[in-house]
């Protein structure tokens, strides 16, 4: 199951059907190449989620992840703004 979103209700509606199944997921932020909202089902019924950028490193060609906060300390167009200033950045 791929679930992808582009605003913040999307996200909300996709970690309650994640939670619902009780599995680590990735919620896919359309428009932005490997930027996702990771998942994490918790026994107490809530979750946590955090934004994570994967990305293939430029000299060693190995593949990265960067945490870029947690979800909802961190909005969806707040995580949007530093992928792009971070992935642009000279």
């Amino acid at each position: 199951m791929m679930i992808k979103a582009t605003t913040d209700t999307q996200v909300k509606k996709g970690i309650k059907d994640i939670i619902k199944l009780g599995k680590e997921k990735n919620i896919n932020i359309v428009g932005y190449t490997g930027l996702r909202l990771r998942v994490r089902p918790n026994k107490k019924g809530g979750a946590t989620s955090t934004f994570i950028h994967r990305y293939t490193h430029p000299y060693t060609k190995k593949e990265r992840k960067m945490t870029l906060g947690n979800y909802p300390r961190t909005s969806t167009a707040s995580t949007s703004s530093k992928f792009i200033i971070t992935w642009c950045k000279d």
